[in-house]
């Protein structure tokens, strides 16, 4: 899954691909 975050923010480094980063990292955190 972190592959997939990488490359999907490597292809368009977005305020809307860091939210989705930080939001998937909150769930999996919990």
């Amino acid at each position: 899954m972190s592959r997939l975050l990488e490359t999907l923010f490597r292809n368009s480094p977005t305020p809307r691909t860091l939210a989705i980063l930080g939001s998937v990292k909150g769930s999996s955190e919990k």
